[in-house]
């Protein structure tokens, strides 16, 4: 072992983490994938045959290649359902093997490992862009800190052609791409003393290019709108600092998981000062407030904990590559060995935890089936539940019941048995004649209605008939046909 390598054992860490994240997916896949955006995302896959892409996010091709080819062999929908939930786990797997073994990357690669310690609601989000971003930021950074020997032209075409392709991935992800983009650029740029190398160039102007373009190509839905937020806003909303929602979430969970970025933070600041290595340590701690500071400020109002966790997750990368790569090498091996006991144990505890969450969201969708089930005795297909009755059976309650009873029910029952239970809050008006029409389905709050022809007749065959309005007695469930 080289003097400021990693124990071995990191190796044997990342591999059990990564199939002990794939057999999670494996069992708790409704918890993954009927829920909110990934339960919205294969349910337009299945009906359309083809890619779901919206915001701009194009890079979600990568991530959807395997269920859409399940698709298109005509796969079962609960085959197409488990590929889609084990997409994500697999890419991000193949990314870490080709860090560690090809690119012999071996602290970056166990940087990707401890993303599994600040997950817990993120695993039941599938689809989660910043999930992905981690893994494909810190290939790029491997890519990007590689030092090539001078090869053959195909050599040297190979490998722009990952970096850049990595660097696009990123880019059309997610907004807070550009986060990482701009930190693993200037960290490189920094670490290796502003030194032009023509893979940093090439990449700098790669980026500034697609940055150029992006708005230009096509994209349906503003929801990347939404992180705009005004300068006069932020002054207005300066004073209440301490009463955001994000704030309070960070501070509430700071001893479940934010305690450790916050750790790796100091210890690597007081590294840099001890080196004398003022202008990485300015870039650092800037570049970590900053990010901090807009996270909190654009998530002022809070979100749920899924949309909570993810926001904070990328603190982690900003403060994990840099302590992986200079700090914790410069320690002695019995240190070195030590920390990575500790980050074992963490993430045995984290995987515990994670499972916890997903197992409550599938009892969830298990109750789920008991209503599905006592609907279909009583001859009944569409359904809508108050949101009061649906907390009190304790079933899911998100935006997405809709299509996920429609996914969950298809599963279980089969195609000829598709179900569409849907729950609705109390301001929702129950007088229109749209609950009357035979062939529409509930969907989602901002598209509620859609006409059961659109459903992909290989997967779905969800029966004509008006809604009927469930009912909750203390023995029983009621389902009354609705009449405005």
């Amino acid at each position: 072992m080289m003097e400021n390598s990693l124990p071995k054992l990191c190796r044997y860490i990342g591999h059990f983490s990564f199939l002990a994240f794939l057999a999670c997916s494996i069992w708790w896949m409704y918890a993954r994938v009927c829920n909110m955006d990934p339960a919205y995302q294969v349910f337009e896959m299945l009906n359309t045959e083809n890619f779901a892409i919206s915001d701009g996010r194009y890079s979600m091709v990568v991530s959807q290649l395997l269920p859409w080819f399940a698709i298109r062999c005509h796969a079962s929908l609960h085959t197409v359902m488990l590929i889609y939930s084990l997409s994500f786990g697999i890419m991000a797997y193949l990314l870490y093997l080709l860090t560690l073994y090809v690119l012999k990357a071996d602290k970056v690669a166990f940087c990707m490992v401890m993303v599994f310690l600040c997950m817990r609601h993120t695993f039941m989000h599938a689809i989660s862009e910043t999930f992905q971003l981690m893994f494909f930021a810190m290939f790029c950074y491997a890519l990007l800190s590689h030092k090539r020997e001078r090869g053959t032209p195909a050599a040297g075409l190979l490998y722009y052609a990952v970096l850049f392709f990595s660097l696009a991935f990123c880019l059309f992800i997610h907004p807070v791409s550009v986060f990482f983009l701009a930190f693993i650029w200037l960290y490189t740029w920094i670490s290796e003393n502003f030194k032009w190398r023509r893979e940093l160039v090439c990449s700098l102007v790669f980026l500034v290019v697609c940055y150029l373009v992006k708005p230009l190509l096509p994209k349906d839905g503003a929801h990347d709108d939404t992180f705009l937020i005004p300068i006069s806003d932020l002054l207005r909303l300066l004073p209440d600092i301490l009463h955001f929602g994000s704030l309070k979430f960070f501070i509430q969970h700071f001893f479940d998981f934010y305690y450790l970025p916050v750790l790796l933070f100091v210890w690597t600041c007081i590294c840099y000062l001890k080196r004398k290595e003022g202008v990485k340590a300015a870039f650092y701690v800037l570049f970590n407030f900053i990010f901090f500071f807009i996270t909190i400020w654009i998530y002022h109002a809070g979100d749920g904990p899924i949309g909570m966790e993810r926001s904070f997750l990328p603190m982690l990368f900003f403060t994990g590559i840099p302590f992986v790569k200079e700090v914790l090498p410069m320690c002695n091996v019995i240190f070195r060995k030590g920390f990575v006991c500790v980050i074992s144990l963490l993430l045995v505890v984290s995987m515990v935890r994670m499972a916890a969450k997903a197992e409550s969201r599938q009892r969830a969708f298990r109750r789920m089936e008991m209503v599905l089930q006592e609907a279909r005795r009583q001859n009944v297909f569409k359904i809508w539940v108050s949101e009061e009755d649906a907390k009190a059976l304790q079933i899911p309650t998100d935006w997405s019941a809709g299509i996920s009873s429609i996914l969950y029910s298809t599963c279980k029952f089969g195609k000829e048995n598709t179900m569409n239970l849907y729950v609705y809050s109390p301001d929702v008006d129950l007088t229109g004649d749209e609950l009357l029409v035979k062939r529409s389905f509930a969907f989602v709050p901002w598209w509620i209605y859609r006409d059961s022809g659109d459903m992909n007749a290989r997967y779905f065959a969800l029966k004509e008939g008006p809604y009927c309005l469930m009912e909750r007695n203390k023995d029983s469930l009621i389902f009354n046909p609705f009449a405005p």
